[in-house]
């Protein structure tokens, strides 16, 4: 008959057992499909045979620690972006596959988003992040990835609306969780109609502090939104009205990036809302080695233009049919 305590040890020596094994498998997968070394380099240094290393990385594949995607992209869309590339000088750019469905096309997006976060987040980096539509469907999309030491750093202040799983500090957390990193929030608002109270907050230290933490910043993800007046989210967020948003569309101010609205050259435009934002500053932008701009649909393909010619993002993840429209655009 057991002792007391017994069964205690023994569940505990299996649990043990079973987390010396994940970790020999995460440890493995990596050195093989990260850091490019071959089964017999792996079996080498660990002391193992080359047979065990590959039956690890079977294994790796059977639990889902390591995930295999198949980039099924076409000569023609490989076409559009070595084009689009080499016009704009982009680092990269991601074609995802459309669909005439608008929450499908977004979705798609989002997944193209959440793979190229996956293969580019590393250890110790330190993310930026805006937030919208399209940044929430990346995170929604994104697998849970063992890093260490990431921070996500709010890009934009914060508001309270119904929507704030997509366009508040939610996603920000979400995003920080599923890194197991440590969330950055901004805690000052988006936007202060009383521009010299605006700019009065802007010298408290709390604000300053967040700031500086945007020098540091390795990789932003941003979305790319469009000012038409009939789909902007910046009039059903309740941040400008129909009229405001028709009077710019008007002059030709069609796009914003992080909320500051910008001309068809990719100029900051010179409109009030822009002095009344609290958000990381155009310029500041610009800065980060790797930015992620993050947009899809015909009404989108003038605000990514925009944002192209300003030089705003290193990096365009779209669907198809928008790369078309944007390769082929002419004034």
């Amino acid at each position: 008959m057991p002792k007391k305590g017994e069964k205690s040890d023994r569940s505990n020596i299996k649990l043990n057992k079973e987390i010396m094994q994940r970790e020999m498998l995460i440890k493995v997968s990596k050195m093989y499909y990260e850091d490019g070394m071959s089964q017999q380099e792996i079996s080498d240094k660990l002391k193992v045979s080359r047979s065990y290393v590959s039956k690890i990385l079977l294994e790796a594949k059977r639990l889902n620690i390591v995930d295999i995607r198949i980039n099924d992209v076409s000569l023609r869309t490989l076409s559009i972006q070595d084009e689009v590339k080499r016009k704009y000088h982009l680092k990269d750019m991601i074609i995802a596959p459309s669909d005439a469905d608008y929450h499908v096309n977004l979705s798609n997006i989002g997944v193209a988003s959440a793979e190229y976060l996956e293969n580019h987040v590393k250890d110790s980096m330190k993310i930026g992040v805006a937030w919208g539509t399209n940044i929430y469907y990346m995170v929604t999309n994104l697998k849970a990835i063992n890093r260490s030491r990431i921070e996500v750093i709010q890009l934009m202040g914060g508001m309270n609306w119904g929507d704030s799983y997509k366009y508040g500090i939610q996603v920000i957390l979400n995003l920080a969780d599923k890194l197991g990193g440590l969330a950055r929030f901004w805690n000052a608002p988006l936007m202060i109609d009383n521009i010299p109270l605006k700019n009065e907050l802007m010298q408290e230290k709390i604000i300053k502090d967040h700031i500086k933490l945007f020098e540091k910043i390795d990789m932003a993800f941003v979305g790319i939104g469009t000012n038409d007046p009939l789909v902007s989210p910046l009039k059903s967020v309740g941040l400008m009205t129909k009229r405001d948003l028709e009077r710019i569309w008007n002059k030709g101010i069609k796009a914003h990036i992080c909320i500051r609205c910008i001309n068809m050259d990719g100029s900051l435009a010179k409109v009030r809302v822009n002095d009344k934002i609290i958000g990381i500053e155009l310029e500041q932008l610009k800065k980060i080695p790797n930015v992620v701009g993050i947009a899809g649909g015909e009404d989108k393909v003038e605000p990514i233009i925009a944002c192209l010619r300003g030089g705003y993002i290193d990096t365009l993840i779209t669907d198809e049919k928008t790369a078309i429209l944007v390769a082929n655009y002419e004034e």
